[in-house]
């Protein structure tokens, strides 16, 4: 790994991290951790053991011990924040093994899983056939890998009903991880998978959001990131978005792929 490459997934750990006690909070990220959960109850059946790659604090984790048939759960993630705040959280009693881990080197011996779940991972990570590579040793022979995530749901949301001034001046505001390039779309994370021997199905977790849930995601998302001289104009856009379209209604798509090896 060279020094650029490691410096940048230091910074990327070190922003997420600055997010640990409040990412996945609020009624937008619950709802759609609800809708996730029932495809995945379909997708997965009675699956044995479980990874949660990118676990963050702990959100999803807490959900998959009710899983049929899931009699062990792991969850790994390159910020040790996260992985505070996810034992934090997690029913002491059931707390499944939390790992600090990169995602281009997994620390797991070969066919260890039969699931490996990541949301909103593989669209950040620095080289996602190394990752994806790394995924199909740990996996079992007739193992799966689940995707969670699409691009500009909720933001393009927000951006259609403020208009392009105001949303570019927010958008502004708020800082992103450092990384070589944009988040990748579900055709080319769905490409990568199927270079590499998985058989991909496209499946659509669907939740209804208000504009107030989209304003109060931005504040716990993107809030604690914005400078302070900033932010009195970014909450009176957010306070337009609730003026306006706190009581819509928004029908929200959060894409999973699920990717099968078969019996190879």
């Amino acid at each position: 790994m060279s020094e650029a490459s490691s410096s940048r997934r230091l910074r990327t750990a070190a922003y997420f991290g600055r997010l640990a006690a409040s990412y996945g909070s609020g009624e937008y990220y619950r709802k759609r951790r609800e809708a996730v959960s029932a495809e995945l109850r379909r997708a997965l059946g009675g699956i044995g053991r479980l990874l949660d790659l990118g676990c963050g604090n702990g959100y999803y984790l807490a959900e998959f011990g009710n899983l049929p048939g899931c009699h062990l759960a792991a969850g790994g993630d390159f910020s040790r924040e996260m992985l505070d705040e996810a034992r934090r959280r997690l029913d002491h009693a059931r707390t499944p093994a939390l790992v600090c881990c990169d995602a281009m080197v997994l620390p797991f011996r070969s066919h260890s899983w039969d699931a490996i779940f990541c949301s909103h991972v593989l669209q950040i990570v620095e080289d996602v056939r190394q990752c994806l590579s790394e995924i199909v040793r740990c996996l079992s022979p007739r193992g799966l890998l689940i995707v969670a995530g699409g691009v500009g749901g909720a933001r393009g949301q927000i951006g259609a009903r403020i208009g392009n001034e105001w949303w570019s001046e927010l958008r502004r505001m708020f800082p992103r991880p450092t990384r070589t390039r944009s988040s990748r779309e579900p055709g080319e994370l769905r490409s990568a998978c199927e270079s590499i021997g998985f058989t991909v199905e496209i499946k659509e977790a669907r939740f209804m959001a208000t504009g107030a849930d989209l304003a109060e995601m931005y504040r716990i998302r993107w809030m604690p990131l914005v400078a302070s001289a900033e932010r009195a104009a970014a909450e009176q856009i957010l306070g337009r978005v609730e003026h306006e379209y706190g009581a819509t209604k928004i029908e929200m798509t959060e894409t999973l792929l699920v990717g099968s090896r078969g019996s190879n």
